[in-house]
């Protein structure tokens, strides 16, 4: 039976995490890139810390952007309109052909963070910044 995998990426201010996971949740592989929020590093910086981390994952899981079946970028500095717009067309530029979801990494957070799929999360890094979910699914 065919194994299906898929890419986690976590993109701050100052370093960029990926994994890739399969669908029984083992983690394949991981990999670290340079800072990603391109509101401080600019979209080509940006664009080159997602993929060192990115490519260093599936490196270490023997795998090709090809073989994931979906993503998940969780970016710092992804807060409105038009930062979805600027990051989408870059990582379909980036990846293409790959399907993914682009949130605010204080999204990944909240939702690793708890299984009642509703909460608060802060991040206080190289920024800060918020996210909170109610119990009837209302994000701010």
């Amino acid at each position: 039976m065919a194994v299906t995998y898929y890419l986690g990426v976590d993109g701050g201010t100052t370093r960029t995490k990926a994994v890739v996971g399969d669908d029984v949740g083992h983690i394949v592989g991981s990999g670290e890139g340079g800072a990603s929020n391109y509101q401080v590093v600019g979209l080509e910086a940006a664009m080159s810390g997602i993929t060192d981390a990115v490519q260093t994952a599936l490196t270490a899981a023997d795998l090709s952007i090809a073989q994931i079946e979906r993503a998940v970028f969780g970016l710092s500095g992804m807060d409105l309109l038009m930062h979805r717009e600027a990051l989408n067309g870059a990582l379909t530029t980036t990846f293409p052909g790959l399907i993914f979801d682009l949130v605010n990494d204080t999204w990944i957070m909240l939702k690793g963070g708890t299984d009642k799929g509703w909460g608060i999360a802060l991040v206080c890094g190289g920024g800060a910044n918020a996210c909170a979910c109610s119990r009837d699914g209302a994000w701010v």
